[in-house]
């Protein structure tokens, strides 16, 4: 229940509350502090002159128009009273404070209205991982009682299972990438836009650990399942075998291919220019993952698939139509085509993307270097790349302590060497 005290906006110092009650609203110091207030506040919270402090000093509490208790932090005194004042006399110069949210659910919604630059996809992630994760534990919460200490026991059991979800049931362990979307992207960017607001004066995501990465070795097909693969997809159909072959082939996404247009391909040079992608959740097209485009290569392996399938064809055209002239969905080619195959041939366990890491695996292998596989892979940048498929790069370090001798010895610096040598 409410008390009759916080019924009007009232200011209060906040390093001083516990310490004194009656002080709350007093600028105390040692010179001014007959009561020995002062002396009793522990000595972190004291500064070299003598002051109390914890974050910001002063705040006002209120009753709003809905009954709901209310706080808002200022560093200032003078501000605090002005704040205080304005509510009282309804003047708060311009600003209309009672529509500040009071609770983590409300400003979710605030920070997932100004998402307007990101993929569909991307903000029905944000939306679900809200949704499941983030409303389950604190969306009843009110922004200001939200610490970093509870922010981290909170990550913990993301780690290890146990948390509220949104079915009303206690989730399961998460892996770090997820955990990282949930807490780093999308808590941290709504605590984030509140502070910029002025609605918090720190935020409590700031500092959190995450559990030790937890990435999984990159399992791509044997050369021998590849091979069975391909006769088997070919038996299926052009269709299936040519975006089967695309994806092997190429390394690109499977949402990538199947958005390919006869006016991307550019058969003199070998290359495909990858501008959009089909996002399944949505099931419309959308710029490449990154928003960047980029020119991948093919082989001659499928150069006699791609003359045929531009030869004399719009532009505009799908590079790979379904059978009826429409786009080919991912999501019906797994579903439809990948699975029974895949099924059947043995390998349950494999994707179209693990078409993507047995390209990726492939060509280190055969000495491509991390920048080409990069380019072709279209990773952010090179540290994914090795990040992901570093297991796959041969390391001889006998053989770079020998090319590092031979660069020292027979460089410019050998002349040097020798003169010393002969002194």
């Amino acid at each position: 229940m409410v008390s009759v005290y916080y019924a009007k906006p009232a200011v209060h110092d906040a390093w001083l509350r516990s310490e004194c009650p009656s002080l709350w609203r007093t600028k105390v110091n040692r010179a001014a502090d007959p009561a020995g207030v002062l002396a009793r506040v522990p000595p972190e919270y004291l500064t070299a002159a003598g002051r109390a402090r914890r974050g910001s000093r002063w705040y006002v509490r209120w009753i709003d128009p809905n009954g709901r208790e209310r706080r808002r932090r200022f560093r200032d005194r003078v501000d605090a009273q002005a704040f205080a004042d304005g509510l009282l006399h309804g003047d708060i110069s311009g600003k209309d404070y009672t529509g500040v949210p009071r609770t983590v659910a409300e400003a979710c919604e605030r920070w997932l209205d100004t998402k307007i630059a990101v993929r569909p996809a991307t903000l029905a992630r944000y939306r679900r991982e809200v949704r499941c994760y983030i409303a389950p534990q604190w969306g009843g919460e009110p922004l200001d009682l939200v610490s970093p200490a509870a922010v981290q026991a909170w990550v913990v059991r993301l780690h290890e299972g146990g948390y509220p979800h949104a079915d009303g049931c206690e989730g399961g362990p998460l892996k770090r990438k997820t955990i990282r979307s949930i807490v780093c992207v999308v808590l941290r960017g709504v605590m984030e836009y509140a502070v910029r607001q002025g609605w918090l004066d720190s935020n409590p995501t700031s500092g959190v650990e995450l559990p030790r990465s937890d990435t999984k070795a990159v399992r791509p097909l044997t050369p021998e399942q590849l091979a069975d693969l391909l006769s088997k997809m070919e038996r299926r159909g052009t269709a299936a075998g040519d975006l089967t072959k695309l994806m092997a082939f190429t390394g690109a996404r499977i949402g990538e291919v199947c958005a390919m247009q006869v006016g991307d391909v550019d058969t003199q040079r070998r290359t495909i220019r990858i501008q959009r992608t089909w996002s399944d959740g949505a099931k419309r097209l959308e710029p490449p993952k990154n928003g960047r485009t980029r020119t991948i290569a093919y082989p001659p392996a499928v150069e006699g698939r791609m003359a045929s399938r531009t030869a004399g064809r719009d532009a505009g055209a799908w590079l790979v139509p379904a059978a009826r002239g429409g786009p080919t969905l991912p999501s019906n080619f797994r579903q439809r085509v990948w699975r029974p195959v895949a099924r059947e041939l043995g390998i349950g366990w494999a994707t179209p993307h693990t078409l993507r890491h047995t390209y990726a695996t492939m060509a280190i292998q055969a000495g491509a270097v991390v920048k080409d596989v990069q380019t072709q892979l279209g990773h952010s940048s090179a540290t994914i790349t090795l990040d992901t498929y570093a297991a796959w790069w041969h390391t001889d370090l006998s053989t770079v302590a020998q090319a590092v001798e031979r660069a020292a010895l027979g460089g410019p610096a050998s002349p040097a060497r020798a003169s010393i040598t002969a002194g």
